[in-house]
């Protein structure tokens, strides 16, 4: 008698869940296109020029090219010597397996590292120590950025008092884990490893798999500490890096504004920016449908139209579908590579 693996209730749960983000992600998309007429859409969209285009996209790679700043920081200090373009198109690859996985903020990064262990000869445990700090510091800057502008969002009361209230904590919330992180290993602490250390005995004696994740999770700690303990210039400057790549963003999104005839000024655009943010945290892929919602409810809010909403989601969309589908296209490459490299000549 045969068994079907796809049948299984791990299988059936997981591919549950993937057709109910899609339809929750389908339903908010559509919520968002009732409001919209769609010749208001395409007039809205025309007013876009080639040159505008082509501008917006040299805006972006250079904000993309300044993403592996703080990683290739990071890295330097740890002892590996990496090329810039090289952590680049690496990083340009994690994107995409993270923007095409529900939720944005990890999903690439394990091909991170493996790309650094098998093309680069980086060990393991560095490797993930140095991808373990740069995603804490982008978190930093991400996270500091959406509790300020969830008080701006509150000023301008896009939400009732208790949502604004509770939008606050939640940035406020999050903010703390990449602080706590920072600051214990600045310290000398090292919060994973004394957690599972904390394991019953039976249960680290039973599963031999704890046991190699703890010693995994101390090697990557200890690389950690080192770096916050014994390189702090390079911990100011990864996180410099991540303050101009945040001005970037911002400019970059008064540009698509002010191309589609949207006005504000900057306490408006980083309220609406900072609800293109929170739509990213929405477990969607790509936030699609939150995206799309938010920023037409933002910019009805603010007085204008629908279309100018929509229009402005879909150039992030658009822009965001270009470079994912660039970091698919270069992490297939990369990823064959590896793969006839790994099978050697023929004998």
């Amino acid at each position: 008698m045969s068994v079907s693996i796809g049948r299984s209730p791990a299988n059936r749960r997981r591919l549950l869940s993937r057709a109910a983000a899609w339809i929750a992600a389908l339903v908010l998309l559509g919520i968002a296109l009732r409001s919209v007429p769609y010749w208001e859409l395409l007039d809205t969209l025309s007013q876009l020029t080639w040159m505008q285009l082509v501008f917006l996209t040299l805006v972006n790679c250079a904000i993309v090219l300044l993403f592996s700043g703080r990683w290739w920081i990071i890295l330097n200090a740890l002892g590996q010597s990496i090329p810039y373009l090289t952590l680049s198109a690496y990083r340009l690859s994690a994107f995409a397996v993270s923007y095409f996985t529900p939720g944005t903020q990890f999903g690439g990064e394990p091909l991170q590292i493996m790309l650094l262990r098998n093309k680069d000869g980086v060990p393991g445990s560095v490797g993930a120590a140095s991808v373990a700090l740069d995603k804490t510091i982008e978190l930093l800057g991400n996270f500091t950025f959406l509790a300020f502008g969830a008080v701006v969002i509150a000023r301008f009361e896009f939400f009732s008092d208790q949502s604004g209230a509770l939008l606050q904590l939640v940035a406020l919330g999050l903010l703390f884990l990449p602080v706590f992180f920072l600051v214990a290993a600045w310290r000398g602490h090292r919060p994973g490893t004394w957690l599972l250390h904390r394991l019953p005995a039976g249960l680290t004696t039973r599963f031999s798999i704890l046991q190699r994740t703890t010693s995994v999770v101390e090697r990557i700690e200890n690389h950690v500490v080192a770096f916050c303990q014994g390189h702090v210039v390079a911990l100011i400057g990864s996180m410099f890096v991540s303050l101009v790549t945040w001005v970037l963003l911002l400019m970059e999104y008064g540009l698509m504004m002010r191309f589609l005839g949207i006005e504000l000024d900057l306490i408006q655009t980083i309220a609406v920016l900072t609800i293109a943010r929170f739509s990213f945290l929405v477990p969607l892929p790509g936030a699609l449908g939150a995206l799309e919602v938010g920023q037409v409810l933002a910019l009805n809010s603010l007085g204008y139209s629908s279309a100018q909403g929509f229009s402005l989601a879909l150039l992030i969309r658009a822009r965001d579908l270009v470079f994912g589908a660039a970091g698919l296209l270069l992490g297939s490459v990369l990823l064959k590579e590896r793969a006839s490299s790994s099978e050697g000549p023929e004998r």
